[in-house]
């Protein structure tokens, strides 16, 4: 992908994933329901006003599913180490990234046909920006928020979720007194949370948002680390 010459020194692809196919469901349905109605008026007989006005519909319907697949194609939600991005267009390029040290809070929201399609949205609060960002239409958006409180994790230097790390490198935690917990006095991440966060990754590859290459160089760099 061209977008990866723009990732920093060692920055890493985490999920690089399109919206889920949920997102064409509306014109895809709307094609085909014009299509069956034409193919069943021709069959009835139907006056060739009728005809007209059913290939207009079957025009425009297709149409529709046309730009939408072209969205689609061109839509990315990225989650690298360091920042989260969404990019989409062809011709006309928007861009939208936090980076994960400034995110305070993320947010899984799904309806009951969201958690039946494996879909749904995830909302993201960060420093500095007075609402929060929301990402639509996100494949498997559980998997998502969990993998984005691990990089917080990581980038933090904490062993677990929800636990902040060391202030800086400056100012680490001595021994025994305020220590948080999955660090060590010194400041390093706690290495028993490196089986956990394979087993995260173990679970995106078998939902499909990364493939096993990507699973097993992941896997390699988290071993180095123990």
């Amino acid at each position: 992908m061209r977008w990866r010459k723009s990732l920093g020194p060692g920055e890493e692809v985490v999920v690089d994933t399109r919206p889920h196919w949920c997102f064409l469901a509306a014109p895809l349905f709307g094609a085909v329901a014009a299509i069956a109605g034409g193919i069943a008026a021709k069959l009835a007989g139907a006056p060739s006003g009728v005809d007209w006005l059913i290939a207009v519909v079957v025009v425009v319907t297709v149409v529709w599913l046309g730009l939408r697949y072209l969205r689609w194609v061109s839509a990315r939600l990225i989650v690298t180490s360091s920042r989260i991005v969404e990019r989409k267009g062809l011709l006309v390029r928007s861009v939208r990234e936090i980076p994960v040290s400034a995110i305070s809070n993320v947010t899984c929201r799904q309806s009951l046909l969201d958690r039946v399609l494996g879909a749904g949205d995830v909302a993201v609060e960060s420093a500095g920006r007075d609402s929060e960002e929301v990402f639509v239409d996100v494949p498997h958006p559980e998997v998502i928020q969990d993998l984005l409180y691990s990089q917080i994790a990581a980038w933090r230097g904490a062993g677990w979720y929800g636990q902040p790390g060391p202030a800086g490198p400056s100012s680490p935690p001595p021994v025994g007194v305020g220590a948080s917990p999955g660090v060590t006095g010194a400041g390093t991440p706690d290495r028993s949370s490196i089986p956990a966060q394979i087993d995260q990754l173990d679970q995106l590859r078998r939902r499909g948002v990364i493939t096993e290459a990507e699973f097993q160089a992941k896997k390699t760099q988290l071993l180095e680390r123990m």
